[in-house]
């Protein structure tokens, strides 16, 4: 009895893991003993295969990666220097967003001071105001005609490259010469009070003023007439349709 419980240990424990094929017939033999050994196998061991066979191949890929390394010649690696400015700009705007708004005015005005406000070119319109205002001062009632006639010829000038010559205050100089000129031929358009706030004599503006004549009269059949259809609107008294009936060569 003892060697038959012995054997029946035996046969089990030989089961366990089956390295052959089982038959049919030894099938039959040990189901009804309970000895027979699963058919497939468990979750366990599929896993402890799986585990083996990866430990494996990654040993030998190790292997061939570091046989590779010592074959290649290796290179050396260079510093790499950071960029200096980017991390000197984020500090930059870090700073100028963390000022105060008083910081901010207060330089703009030390600013303004050291400069005399004195930011841009001044243009021909500027000029054109003040010289318009001593040109009024010999009408009884300020003559907007006169104004709208003046900015016309200025507005002109903006068109011929020839012009830049010209200083800007030579320019409003000489369209209101040539604008009291086409408004009233009674009478020498130049007098003392214009000469003494434009600083300007009737000599000095002769080549001025002749060229301008010819940009009143387009002469040279300029085809940009968007300043020309602008003041022939009746809100501008339709100054771009007149013109001087007498030659303004004989005021010089």
């Amino acid at each position: 009895m003892k060697h038959a419980v012995m054997n029946d240990e035996n046969r089990t424990s030989n089961f366990t893991e089956p390295t052959v094929r089982i038959t049919r017939a030894r099938a039959k033999v040990l189901r009804p003993s309970n000895g027979l050994p699963p058919l497939y196998p468990s979750a366990e061991q599929d896993d402890r295969r799986v585990l083996r066979a990866n430990s494996k191949r990654a040993a030998s890929d190790n292997n061939k990666t570091a046989a590779s390394s010592a074959a290649c010649p290796q290179h050396k690696r260079r510093a790499v220097l950071k960029d200096v400015t980017n991390i000197t700009c984020q500090s930059l705007y870090i700073n100028c967003t963390n000022a105060a708004t008083c910081q901010v005015v207060k330089m703009e005005s030390r600013i303004l001071n050291f400069l005399g406000f004195q930011l841009s070119v001044p243009t021909t319109k500027k000029f054109l105001r003040r010289f318009i205002q001593a040109a009024q001062v010999s009408y009884k009632v300020p003559s907007v005609e006169l104004e709208f006639l003046a900015n016309y010829l200025a507005e002109l000038t903006l068109i011929e490259y020839s012009f830049l010559k010209f200083l800007p205050s030579l320019v409003a100089a000489s369209a209101v010469l040539l604008a009291r000129w086409t408004l009233d031929q009674s009478e020498h358009p130049w007098n003392p009070t214009l000469e003494h706030y434009t600083r300007y004599k009737t000599s000095e503006l002769k080549t001025a003023v002749l060229q301008l004549q010819d940009l009143q009269l387009n002469t040279s059949r300029c085809v940009l007439n968007a300043i020309r259809e602008k003041y022939k609107q009746p809100k501008f008294k339709c100054v771009s349709t007149l013109s001087s009936p007498k030659p303004v060569q004989s005021l010089f």
